[in-house]
């Protein structure tokens, strides 16, 4: 039996960005059985869904959990979920957006670099901010690169051995995207933000 969530959004829409996508990313879809043998309860993680509840201010079923397994962090069920359960709802006063930037940030990019690069740029400044900030729980819970499993972050000699594939030229099209757009943040940054 596969295990699926429901996740119930409020009637405002903004465009999905970081803490929704990790939350999308939290697999929900091990069986029951299979969870158990290789998957098991993150124990650094035992504050996260309360400080999520808290702060979205809406309540998380005590079935989940956030377990690892080979595929990295996960969402987990305890226990069978029953259809139209309701496990998790993420308002979307609790997901970082562009226009979380600080105003005179957001204003200096303006349409200059698109919205990812803009939710990149917020959670490098949170996370600069360390313990200050009201999003470290989830800074902190952030895959690191070394983590992560996708082609952008490899090196030459990983990429050599994709030579010749679609793969590796849309790699190496959104590796010069991304270069490009933070070489812009780097140039407005430069222009019109005091050294």
């Amino acid at each position: 039996m596969l295990i699926f969530h429901r996740v119930i959004f409020s009637n405002t829409w903004r465009p999905p960005c970081s803490l929704l996508s990790i939350i999308r990313r939290l697999r929900c879809q091990f069986s029951f059985s299979n969870c158990v043998s290789k998957c098991y309860i993150d124990e650094e993680c035992n504050d996260f869904l309360p400080w999520l509840e808290h702060k979205a201010g809406v309540e998380i079923s005590s079935l989940l959990s956030i377990g690892k397994s080979a595929n990295g962090r996960s969402l987990v069920a305890r226990h069978l979920i029953n259809p139209g359960d309701c496990l998790l709802k993420v308002p979307y006063n609790v997901q970082l957006a562009p226009d979380d930037l600080p105003r005179g940030i957001n204003s200096l990019l303006g349409d200059y670099v698109g919205n990812v690069a803009k939710v990149a740029l917020l959670i490098l400044y949170e996370q600069n901010l360390g313990k200050k900030s009201e999003w470290d729980p989830y800074i902190t819970r952030l895959p690191r690169p070394e983590d992560m499993h996708n082609t952008i972050f490899w090196d030459d000699s990983e990429l050599e051995m994709i030579q010749r594939s679609s793969l590796h030229k849309k790699t190496i099209m959104h590796k010069l995207f991304v270069e490009q757009e933070f070489s812009t943040i780097k140039e407005v940054g430069k222009f019109y933000l005091p050294v």
